[in-house]
């Protein structure tokens, strides 16, 4: 059996396969879902992708295409230059616009990662540096990084290709890094910085590979400095040339100035009055404990969620013991990682990877506009499955010759793999919709007053997709809609949004003078939103047509009042008034009532004659109440014949 393992493992590409394959299917139930999250701004609602507009996408904001107004593109600071998936974004869309196919991309490009990273393990020299053979390392590295929940955001959310294919092209760049350098160097050097381009193109924190392949390169190769540099200079000439393209394509988001908001900077607070930077102590143990948190996650990724922002992270200072734990362990990694790079020890590499590419996102050297995400956690996990793959086969190797150890050992690794296979599959259904999505992560995260505000924005759109208006149904989601928006602007007392949504959802509960209340503090807060200024135009449209309906109906009333009071002439009068402003079935039948009752049955026939040509033929009540007032006014007429007609028509239409 021992054998026959050895053999398939050795089997580099039925291995590859196998990992392709399982990588796939792990994923393949994301192939049901709809557009979720951030797919609005990259992809359904992205204007340069939906019309295959490639010079605006390779030659804007990403977002631009989305926020429309020169404002709005200010909303993500620093602006984003990520051409490269809404190309491929823009090429499909005009074959399929189904959610499915983009779902598949992402699987077949994870799948395809997974296998990448494992072919790429394997052209590694590792032998000296790994506790047992080459190939079973590749294999269980690779099945870790293929399994690991935290990968769940990338691969469900459509807009997760970026980190995918930036990944995959950024692994290819780096394997060309381990190329001799002498052999084939012109052409190794054009595709490593192609590569590299390209894996830029599609999102720039791959940028860390720059530093992670001058490791690699000194770790594995043993070369110096001088022949490190030259062996990765395609990837920073690659680098200056995207930077090149985003100073150029970004440079009118340059020296604009906005005003402090908390959705694009975590680290203000509200002092009742106006948005102040945290404290130095306060901005550095939140960013510590945010690093244990990410540790945490990456180790035991057992509560998901795909939304940080404030304050699903409480603001911590140096008084809270996770702080200093964090700082213990944070230093104490750092310290190894150097001593161990200094001995060739693949542990130390695996943690310099993951502690590299997390200082990207770590608010450590420049502020990245949130907390947290478990997306950010995509890169540092290459690091996280190298080291774990190490430990396992390490101890394995180490108590082989123990056999109470040894199988108790491989049954819980085992169960390990299971388990972490289990959550991935159990996280896949949470981003099936927005809804699902959002109700599901608000438990994890019930403090986000972004999480609170997109859910009751979700919650309003839904209700107003229930078939019976006005059902208690449409009332309940409009209620629960509001109770999250409330809470919203409670966490965060400058957030216009949460306004705008509360203005949505009392419209449509038929509040509508606080509905415009809503718009109204929207406004307020930020003058500049154009889509509360335009909903309440519409509101005040609506109220003011509203309250015209409200009019002609109590005048309508009050002549059918004074009709039957036999005041019919002031009747009349009031019913030409309505008639001349919007002819009805109901209006002509009524003053034909109140001319009949005057005795003027002449009129009141022709009123009798238009309201039957203006009536709802499948409202047979209505139309039996019109036959028999035309019978009596024929009958007053002396036109017995007619009489006779219509009263054969109610016989006929009662008889059904």
């Amino acid at each position: 059996m021992k054998k026959i393992l050895s053999e398939l493992i050795n089997n580099h590409f039925l291995v590859g396969l196998l990992l392709f394959i399982f990588s796939f299917f792990l994923y393949s139930n994301t192939l049901f879902h709809q557009f979720t999250l951030d797919d609005v701004l990259v992809l359904t609602k992205n204007k340069y992708v939906t019309t295959a507009d490639y010079w605006a996408i390779f030659s804007k904001d990403t977002f631009a295409g989305f926020f429309t107004s020169s404002e709005s593109t200010q909303l993500v600071p620093g602006g984003r230059y990520r051409p490269l998936t809404l190309a491929i974004f823009a090429t499909i869309w005009p074959i399929t616009q189904a959610p499915w196919f983009f779902h598949l991309i992402n699987v077949l490009v994870y799948a395809t990662t997974v296998l990448t990273l494992f072919y790429f393990l394997l052209t590694l020299p590792l032998k000296k540096t790994i506790p047992t053979s080459h190939s079973s390392f590749a294999c269980l590295t690779t099945l870790i990084f293929a399994i690991h929940p935290i990968h769940t955001e990338v691969v469900n959310n459509i807009k997760g290709l970026d980190d995918i294919l930036s990944l995959l092209l950024a692994i290819l760049a780096w394997k060309t890094c381990h190329k001799p350098i002498f052999k084939n160097t012109l052409y190794n050097a054009l595709t490593m910085m192609f590569l590299m381009l390209l894996a830029l193109l599609a999102k720039e924190s791959v940028v860390v590979f720059i530093p992670i392949a001058v490791i690699s390169v000194w770790f594995f190769n043993k070369q110096s400095l001088m022949k490190v540099c030259i062996t990765i200079s395609p990837m920073v000439l690659a680098l200056i040339i995207y930077l090149s393209l985003r100073l150029s394509t970004l440079s009118s988001n340059i020296d604009v100035t906005t005003l402090p908001e908390l959705m694009n900077d975590p680290f203000i607070f509200w002092n009742g009055d106006q948005w102040l930077p945290l404290p130095w102590q306060e901005h550095f143990a939140t960013v510590l404990h945010v690093l244990l948190l990410y540790l945490g996650k990456i180790l035991f990724p057992m509560t998901l969620s795909h939304d940080y922002y404030p304050y699903a992270i409480d603001v911590t200072n140096f008084k809270t013991w996770t702080v200093w734990c964090s700082l213990l362990v944070h230093i104490s990694l750092v310290i190894y990682t150097i001593h161990g790079l200094s001995k060739r020890q693949l542990p130390a590499f695996a943690i310099a990877i993951y502690l590299i590419a997390l200082s990207l996102f770590a608010n450590i050297f420049f502020n990245i506009g949130t907390l947290m995400a478990e997306r950010f956690l995509f890169i540092p996990s290459l690091g996280f499955s190298i080291a774990m793959a190490w430990i396992c086969l390490y101890s394995l190797n180490k108590v082989k010759n123990h056999l109470a150890i040894y199988i108790p050992l491989q049954l819980f690794l085992v169960m390990m793999i299971l388990l972490a296979i289990f959550q991935t599959l159990n996280r896949a259904p949470a981003w099936k919709n927005n809804l699902t999505l959002f109700e599901t992560d608000i438990k994890t995260s019930p403090n986000s007053a972004k999480l609170n505000n997109a859910l009751g924005g979700e919650l309003t759109k839904v209700s107003q997709e229930i078939p019976i208006k006005n059902s208690k149904s449409e009332s309940a989601y409009l209620y629960r809609a509001i109770d999250y928006v409330k809470r919203a602007s409670q966490l965060h007392p400058t957030y216009a949004m949460p306004h705008l949504t509360q203005g949505n959802a009392l419209h449509f509960l038929g509040q509508h003078d606080q509905a415009i209340e809503s718009y109204d503090r929207a406004i307020q807060l930020k003058p500049n939103y154009q889509e509360a200024k335009e909903n309440r135009t519409k509101v005040k449209a609506y109220l003011t047509e509203l309250n015209k309906k409200q009019e002609q109906q109590d005048k309508e009333q009050q002549a059918i009042d004074l009709s039957m009071a036999g005041e019919h002439e002031k009747a009349i009068y009031i019913f030409n008034q309505l008639i001349n402003e919007v002819s009805s079935s109901k209006l002509l039948f009524f003053r034909g009532v109140a001319y009949a009752q005057s005795k003027k049955y002449s009129q009141a026939l022709n009123d009798f004659e238009a309201a039957e040509l203006l009536a709802d033929p499948n409202n047979h009540q209505n139309m039996v109440r019109i036959w028999q007032a035309l019978v009596s006014t024929y009958q007053h007429l002396n036109q017995n014949q007619k009489a006779e007609e219509y009263k054969q028509k109610i016989i006929a239409l009662n008889s059904k």
